[in-house]
């Protein structure tokens, strides 16, 4: 190749890259949850306390529960890769030094997941950033079949959605109190010391899918949300759990999405998703119905 042409294809890239918008990453593009105006005063101190600078994900942590309030996240296909899953489970050394430490002892013997909010898969694409979400300001006591069944499936879902293109903007976390594990059963606390970890009655996920990451909500705009019990009553159908994303406003008392014009935003948080959803259960039933037939 002739040092002219190297020359011209060096210049036509340096040419596209500035011509060529490229849409910065933002694990909140569409505004952080904030709590309703009517909700009681909550210390940033100590029981809020928001990581605003993690390129991973974005999170508000209970100084108090020793769990998130909720996570957020931005996922593309180009988050989804082939980095190994880790399990290198540690504390967050970025909360401040007063905060209790929570590490793995303190959910050792429970029969509860260390559950993801923001999944490993999700930021697949390197080391450091799979290894990001192996943090407990993003871990919850999950009861093991919501984890790895309906919650699993959900995530997959996403991840799907997003490796077609979809550009997804992703708010979850734990709600209530008392929730059951294998071996703990229903439990308020898991318990070390003099360190506790509340355990979540609820789990919820609110989703806004974009068809890409210039896209701007509209009313016709698609949005998923749930509510799931976090015990051992859960199974492999995630889409039964589907609720408008009012319904998690109102439980949750925060506000979703609050940079979106007021208008489209009404329109969507009244809206349940009615999508056909085919778990693995239904294709197996299909199937055995057909060869009957």
């Amino acid at each position: 190749m002739s040092n002219f042409v190297q020359r011209f294809q060096f210049a036509l890239v340096a040419v596209l890259l500035f011509v060529l918008p490229i849409v910065a990453q933002d694990n909140t593009r569409f505004g952080k949850p904030v709590k309703d105006a009517a909700s009681p005063f909550v210390d940033p101190k100590l029981e809020d306390h928001p990581i605003d600078n993690r390129p991973q994900y974005t999170v508000s942590y209970n100084g108090k529960k020793n769990t998130p309030n909720w996570v957020s996240w931005n996922l593309r296909k180009k988050d989804i890769g082939d980095i190994k899953r880790g399990d290198n489970w540690k504390q967050d050394k970025t909360l401040p030094d007063f905060f209790p430490v929570v590490d793995k002892k303190i959910y050792k013997n429970t029969g509860f997941d260390q559950g993801h909010m923001c999944p490993s898969k999700d930021r697949s694409d390197t080391v450091e950033n799979n290894d990001a979400t192996f943090t407990y300001s993003n871990a919850i006591p999950q009861a093991p079949n919501n984890n790895q069944k309906a919650w699993r499936l959900m995530e997959e879902y996403c991840q799907k959605l997003a490796s077609n293109g979809n550009d997804l903007h992703i708010v979850c976390g734990p709600h209530g109190i008392r929730g059951q594990g294998k071996l703990l059963d229903f439990t308020n606390f898991l318990q070390r010391n003099d360190v506790k970890v509340m355990v979540p009655a609820l789990t919820w996920k609110v989703v806004l899918i974009l068809p890409d990451a210039k896209a701007e909500p509209e009313e016709r705009t698609r949005t998923i949300a749930v509510v799931m019990p976090n015990d051992q009553s859960v199974t492999t159908d995630w889409a039964k759990f589907r609720c408008s994303m009012q319904h998690v406003e109102e439980l949750t008392e925060y506000k979703f999405f609050p940079n979106i014009k007021k208008e489209i935003a009404n329109v969507l948080r009244d809206r349940v998703d009615q999508e056909e959803i085919v778990t693995a259960k239904a294709k197996k039933k299909k199937k055995k119905v057909g060869e009957e037939d």
